[in-house]
């Protein structure tokens, strides 16, 4: 309701503010470029709830969200700007930490106004540029309530890679699951310099200080706001093609209850990024939904008879790092690494050397069938008939692989696209 009147209020504002601005002669040359629509939705979401702090109405504690400097009805450009240190340990996450700072930017003249943050002061020329109509902002920000509706009290991870979330608020207590940089919580109730959190099927406790609060929290969860398609099926699996026409050439096939990862909607066909390869699916087999980052599960791994420790320890190794970033040509398991590169770390580890990309991995090892497949062996994915993707089988029908820049080192069903082929470079007993 907040953002629906600070819109009507804006529009009606920006059509006064573009006459006066044509009477004091500014020419349609000086206008400021267009600025993209999910950024004009962004700002909405966050002004609006600093409005709500500034009224007093806030549910939120609004002493945490005073920015230094910033004089009373002084119109200017705030930006985040964090610093963040490196994990503690790296690749297991963090416990403890700052806050997000603030720095502030006073907007002095109309050359400024080309910029992104001009919307702090009006938002006069991002609206008098943008096709976009009133009640299509004013859907798309009602959308963004409906994301943010089930977090009374919403708490942002402010950390460089994962937060822990522990079973006890101690730092001795075990892992129950992991929130991921700009994932989001409901925070229940704080004691000393820990909060007990919920976030998607983890609960359990943070360090305080490593949560971004109140408005500063909403805006942050901008960046943990992603579009999935989830893939419904009634027999079979959904084929991916390589263009977006029934005759295009096929790129794999994903299984029933699968969420993949959307670029862009194209009416009869949905664009998708699947491990890092553009594809697109029949619009008529996905539901699409926009949700927010939640936390990750840790479960511990129940391994059959015949898996020795080495097996065990490169799993839990490699699940170590779920949450960290993915880079294409990268090799480091806590500042980025690819599919294969991921691979190649982990088992490099424990004294196994394997080539650098995926296919030529795929040549190491004896084949095995998925039936068979034992944790730590290497599943292998297609593209056109060429192997171009890898994950570790870590049991229970599950993998962990580096999958994209969008999902970073994350657990996926082995089954979630067509396999290939599995491997086995570790030893039987």
């Amino acid at each position: 309701m907040h953002q629906n009147k600070w819109l009507a209020k804006v529009c009606v504002l920006g059509i006064t503010a573009i006459v006066f601005a044509r009477i004091a002669g500014i020419s349609g040359a000086q206008a400021a470029e267009p600025i993209p629509e999910e950024e004009l939705i962004r700002y909405a979401s966050s002004r609006a709830a600093a409005a709500e702090e500034a009224a007093g109405t806030s549910q939120e504690n609004a002493q945490a969200e005073q920015i230094a400097g910033n004089p009373a009805g002084n119109p200017g450009n705030v930006s985040l700007s964090p610093e963040i240190p490196a994990a503690p340990d790296a690749g297991t996450g963090q416990d403890a930490g700052p806050k997000v700072s603030y720095t502030y930017e006073p907007i002095t003249d109309l050359d400024k106004m080309k910029d992104v943050d001009v919307m702090t002061t009006s938002g006069v020329m991002s609206l008098y540029e943008s096709d976009t109509t009133e009640s299509e902002y004013l859907s798309k920000a009602a959308e963004q309530d409906a994301i943010f509706a089930e977090y009374s009290n919403i708490g942002i991870a402010n950390v460089s890679d994962t937060l822990n979330v522990r079973k006890e608020p101690a730092q001795s207590s075990s892992l129950v699951g992991r929130l991921p940089s700009n994932a989001v919580c409901n925070i229940v109730s704080e004691q000393d310099d820990w909060a007990y959190i919920t976030s998607g099927e983890v609960e359990g406790y943070v360090k305080a200080s490593y949560l971004a609060t109140g408005a500063d929290a909403r805006r942050l969860a901008q960046n943990s706001i992603q579009t999935t398609a989830t893939v419904h099926v009634s027999d079979g699996n959904l084929t991916v093609r390589m263009e977006p026409d029934e005759n295009g050439a096929v790129l794999t096939a994903v299984a029933n209850g699968e969420e993949l990862e959307v670029e862009e909607a194209l009416g009869k066909w949905v664009k998708i990024n699947l491990d890092g390869n553009i594809a697109y699916v029949s619009a008529d087999y996905v539901t699409i939904d926009k949700s927010l980052r939640t936390a990750m599960t840790i479960s511990e791994l129940i391994y059959g008879s015949g898996v020795n420790s080495i097996r065990a320890e490169i799993c839990n190794y490699a699940q170590r790092f779920i949450g960290n970033p993915y880079v294409w040509g990268g090799t480091s398991l806590t500042r980025g690494a690819d599919c294969s590169g991921f691979v190649q770390t982990i088992y490099a580890t424990y004294g196994v050397s394997l080539p650098r990309v995926a296919a030529a991995q795929a040549t190491v090892g004896r084949s095995v069938s998925l039936s068979d497949a034992l944790p730590g062996d290497l599943v292998f994915y297609s593209s056109g008939g060429y192997i171009d993707h890898v994950g570790i089988y870590i049991g229970n029908g599950q993998i962990v692989n580096a999958a994209s820049k969008r999902s970073g080192i994350c657990i996926k069903s082995v089954g979630y696209r067509t396999v290939t082929k599995v491997t086995r470079v570790l030893p039987d007993l």
